[in-house]
């Protein structure tokens, strides 16, 4: 996704913590909101970097939860 570029380009230049932040703000900022399963993604992709930490800055109003297969 074209819009994740300067995200990626950030991490490649071992920007990583300014990344995350980036993603935290952008989420927040524009009140989008994340299923569970997108979350967890976003968790592990920020554990891995080591900026787990910064992903409990999510307004936890934008989470939702992933639909059960019998709802969709």
């Amino acid at each position: 996704m074209r819009a994740l570029d300067s995200v990626r380009d950030l991490v490649a230049n071992d920007e990583a913590e300014i990344a995350i932040d980036h993603l935290i703000n952008t989420v927040n900022a524009f009140r989008l909101t994340l299923r569970q399963d997108e979350h967890d993604r976003l968790m592990s992709a920020a554990a891995r970097l080591n900026y787990a930490d910064s992903v409990t800055d999510i307004d936890p109003r934008l989470l939702v939860p992933v639909p059960a297969p019998d709802d969709i």
